[in-house]
């Protein structure tokens, strides 16, 4: 069972010179009962394409957030002008799980695309795959933390309804991974391997055998980007 709590995720084009915390006054204007946090940054895949994710107390606080004057005002300010695409929001379930708390400078986002016909015994498969963790290598007492290229383990939430991709009708997860830095992230998937399982000969690189994962669990593909997340202030 869901916490309640959900998150809203949206997709918006601005220059870059132009984000800010300014842009969300009408997030925080009056919402602070409705809104758990917020977080925006910038997609480093994307020129000038940002995220802003919200953390609802319930549902239907962010159903009624869509009907107030507030939410226009903010989906206007997420539009360099009136001819501009409308910024696209999609709802994502994470249960009970925190997934904001390690939002970072290179938090990497991966979208996976399932037929829409997924099963619900798919879908918890794949939300029990461990990501691209191995081991934390932090020791008992945590004393090790310095040397994980992570910040914690990865995240796995459902979007809501359905998606195109590649022009077909899909269902869609997040995966959240909490990279410390771009440097150790590329070292981690170019050298990691996992230790073999039945019927494998050698180890396998931990990437290859993530997606060798989300690939029998029906997965048709996904896209991954990096998001410089900060907190947007509560009286933005």
């Amino acid at each position: 069972m869901s916490s309640g709590r959900i998150s809203s995720w949206t997709r918006f084009k601005l220059p870059a010179k132009s984000l800010g915390p300014h842009l969300f006054k009408p997030l925080a204007a009056g919402n602070n009962d409705r809104l758990h946090d917020a977080y925006y940054g910038s997609i480093a895949e994307a020129n000038d394409e940002h995220m802003l994710v919200v953390i609802w107390e319930s549902r239907e606080d962010f159903a009624a957030y869509k009907d107030s004057a507030q939410y226009h005002e903010l989906i206007s300010n997420l539009k360099a002008d009136t001819t501009s695409t409308e910024p696209s929001t999609h709802i994502v379930d994470f249960d009970k799980i925190a997934f904001w708390w390690r939002f970072g400078p290179n938090t990497e986002i991966r979208t996976v695309y399932f037929p829409a016909l997924i099963p619900s015994k798919t879908r918890d498969a794949v939300t029990r795959l461990k990501g691209l963790v191995l081991t934390m290598g932090i020791g008992i007492d945590g004393s090790k933390a310095h040397f994980s290229p992570y910040n914690g383990v990865p995240t796995c939430g459902w979007a809501e309804g359905s998606q195109i991709w590649m022009n077909q009708d899909t269902v869609a997860c997040l995966w959240c991974h909490y990279w410390k830095d771009r440097e150790v992230e590329e070292k981690f998937k170019l050298t990691e391997t996992r230790p073999p399982r039945d019927g494998e000969e050698d180890k396998i690189l931990i990437l290859e055998a993530f997606e060798r994962d989300l690939k029998s669990c029906g997965a048709l593909g996904w896209e991954d980007i990096h998001v410089d997340f900060k907190k947007v202030p509560k009286s933005a």
